[in-house]
């Protein structure tokens, strides 16, 4: 992917975060906080547990300091779901408090716009998005950038694990690091590509599906062989689309091949035979340690490509609150100062043949206007 693409998920993923964090800066602290604690847990669950069960077997150690671990562990695990199922709570009132804060905001921009832009309708296009689509895809795009954050923490956790057992086990893990940053950049590349290809198709068939579906063309259906036409557009969208999209899929598709036979089968089938060499020619002493390292390996690949994926995804979503950010810079009417009434009596005021429109539009609002104020 370009450098100028990857700033542009990184642009549109800070802004939408202002603009969600303008409306309600708590919401977004809480998401980050509540996936980072989620993160550092499950690595520690996913990872370190499992490492320490597997020592106090090989140890032998007493049944009793393992219940209390895992009671422990236990106890942590019922808060983390508490927080997870309080944060579906809050999702549904931080949704309200952020729409409303941006509500605000487009309409009284809306008051200052010029009049001529509502003849534009590209503009009214915008004005509808800003007010419906965008926020929902902008609150998307939060929890999966919240997501990515959560898993990035559960990786590096887990990578902090593994160092304690063995630092060359990193080295099975850089490679296929490396090898899903890659190919979850191409991969995003072809996403962008195949939505971009897709465009005109897409809008051919919403045309059509968009005069079924208003109630003022309902009488031409009728009247005039329009339908068929409909359904004809309709179906030419859809075979665009469907070709467009099959070319960056099968792209895809490539690219998911090699990168688990090449990074995750390889890599993987790597680490076990190095962990073989440690246990049975080194002769290691931690035989359970380096057990429990066979999978944490994989983990913290999966934990990385996951975060890739998330991001890839947050900037696809963030991108819909352009339409917010676009909206709020259309330009606005020159403001008008308060008139001030002098305390002597002027007299009468009268308009004679007195025609006005609006700068940038034709059509008169008012024509050949005779009237006298006394």
């Amino acid at each position: 992917m370009s450098k100028n693409k990857k700033e542009r998920i990184l642009y549109n993923i800070v802004q939408a975060m202002r603009q969600i964090y303008q409306g309600n800066p708590s919401v977004v602290w809480y998401v980050f906080c509540k996936n980072i604690l989620e993160g550092a847990f499950d690595a520690i669950c996913g990872v370190y547990f499992i490492k320490f069960i597997y020592e106090c077997i090989e140890g032998h150690v007493d049944y009793h300091k393992l219940f209390v671990m895992v009671s422990i562990v236990c106890l942590f695990h019922v808060i983390v779901h508490l927080i997870s199922a309080y944060n579906i709570y809050l999702e549904k009132i931080a949704t309200m408090k952020i729409y409303r804060h941006i509500f605000q905001r487009i309409i009284h921009r809306a008051k200052k716009i010029e009049i001529s832009q509502y003849e534009n309708p590209k503009f009214y296009d915008n004005f509808s998005r800003a007010l419906d689509e965008a926020l929902e895809q902008g609150m998307q795009g939060l929890y999966l950038t919240a997501w990515g954050v959560g898993c990035v923490v559960r990786a590096s956790v887990a990578m902090i694990i593994v160092v304690s057992v063995d630092v060359v086990l990193l080295a099975f893990v850089i490679p296929p690091l490396l090898g899903s940053l890659y190919f979850g950049l191409k991969e995003s590349e072809e996403e962008f590509s195949a939505r971009r290809a897709e465009t005109v198709g897409k809008r051919k068939m919403e045309y059509a599906k968009r005069v079924f579906y208003e109630k003022k063309y309902a009488g031409e259906l009728r009247l005039y062989p329009m339908a068929k036409v409909l359904f004809g557009l309709h179906r030419e969208g859809y075979q665009e689309r469907y070709q467009k999209n099959k070319i960056h899929q099968h792209r895809i598709g490539i690219y998911r091949i090699i990168e688990t036979l090449l990074f995750a089968g390889i890599i993987t089938f790597g680490s076990y035979l190095y962990i073989t060499y440690r246990l049975k020619v080194s002769g290691s002493s931690s035989v359970a340690s380096y057990v429990a390292m066979v999978s944490a390996v994989g983990y913290i690949v999966t934990s990385i490509s996951d975060a890739l994926g998330h991001f890839s995804q947050a900037g696809k979503f963030c991108m819909y609150m352009k339409s917010i950010r676009d909206f709020l810079k259309c330009p606005v009417e020159e403001a008008v100062q308060n008139a001030v009434l002098p305390k002597d009596n002027m007299g009468e005021i009268s308009f004679e043949n007195v025609s006005y429109h609006y700068a940038g539009s034709s059509q008169m609002i008012i024509k050949d206007l005779n009237l006298k104020v006394r």
